[in-house]
């Protein structure tokens, strides 16, 4: 149940409702690598703290495994290496301790230093084509009316099961119980 706060009750409500929930912290995540790149501000540990439920929305929103509930002390996070050889950037994410593959990345990751690992550049991408909300953009859309549009949609493409379970209901009701 509390994961439809985070995604929505359908298909069509997750990406914007997982976006809601935690598009301005991955972008927080997003600008701390970029900053830290670019030299803006060499902060070489980011540390940001915050309730079980958060995290919870934050696995579903990297789709890692969150059918369990986040344990007492749990953790996220996200480690930024640079290849002393290439001079590329790679990254790992890690829950708890163990290092985790984002499954739409999955195809990009490559072995290192006994990790798997995805360059940075498919990480970021990632987070920007599918995860950040910017500031304009959660704005605009926590304004506008698209999740009552959306729940309207829903309500159309079920409208026919619903019926069939008000009618059930009705059946049930209009017989004494135990008959």
């Amino acid at each position: 149940m509390f994961t439809y706060s985070f995604t929505g009750q359908h298909e069509l409500q997750n990406d914007i409702c997982l976006k809601l929930s935690t598009g301005r912290t991955i972008a927080h995540f997003r600008n701390a690598i970029q900053d830290f790149l670019s030299n803006k501000r060499p902060v070489r540990l980011h540390l940001y703290s915050a309730h079980d439920s958060s995290l919870m929305a934050l696995l579903l929103a990297f789709k890692l495994d969150s059918r369990k509930w986040p344990p007492f002390a749990s953790n996220l996070v996200i480690e930024l290496y640079e290849c002393n050889v290439t001079k590329k950037y790679y990254v790992i994410v890690r829950y708890n301790g163990q290092a985790v593959i984002i499954p739409k990345l999955v195809e990009k990751y490559v072995h290192f230093w006994k990790e798997s690992v995805v360059p940075l550049e498919y990480f970021m991408k990632y987070l920007n084509e599918e995860k950040v909300m910017e500031a304009k953009e959660y704005k605009r859309v926590c304004e506008s009316n698209i999740l009552e549009i959306i729940s309207e949609e829903i309500e159309k493409r079920e409208e026919g099961v619903v019926k069939v379970e008000d009618e059930e209901v009705e059946e049930m009701t209009d017989n004494p119980a135990g008959l």
